[in-house]
């Protein structure tokens, strides 16, 4: 890459061979002007890649209907234990982005009573207080 770079900022000079332990200088104010910019898309590229993956949690959306959806549906009763793959599921979901998503419309087809029971079963409890939709998480003993 380095040597692509160097012929690219000067065709006339031709690239010399580069050692192990080698440093590559700029020459000139516009090859460090190109560094930069170069320097600057590439970190602008891993910001919006950051920022995007950041607020979508879709993948862990569709591996909870995948792995869950059995021990979280309608009726509320009988609670089944969740198996190993669900609980797995829900150690790396990020649930409060989850739980943004969650319509009164996903209130109808999940349970919430039975996604609380899921969420202690699997260890990773909610709080009390904890909204997630439009449920609220009763206190210790209710």
């Amino acid at each position: 890459m380095p040597l692509l770079i160097r012929a690219y900022i000067s065709p006339t000079i031709p690239p010399k061979k580069l050692t192990p332990g080698a440093h590559i200088t700029c020459t000139s104010n516009t090859s460090y002007i190109f560094m930069a910019k170069l320097l600057l898309g590439l970190l602008l590229v891993l910001a919006v890649a950051g920022t995007m993956s950041a607020g979508d949690c879709d993948g862990d959306r569709e591996d909870m209907i995948r792995e869950c959806k059995k021990y979280e549906m309608f009726p509320a009763e009988p609670k089944i234990p969740p198996s190993a793959a669900c609980c797995a599921v829900w150690q790396k979901a990020d649930i409060p982005c989850l739980c943004k998503k969650v319509t009164k419309e996903v209130e109808k087809v999940w349970c919430m009573e039975k996604v609380l029971y899921v969420s202690n079963y699997c260890k990773r409890p909610f709080k009390p207080g904890y909204k997630c939709g439009s449920f609220t998480v009763p206190p210790l003993g209710q």
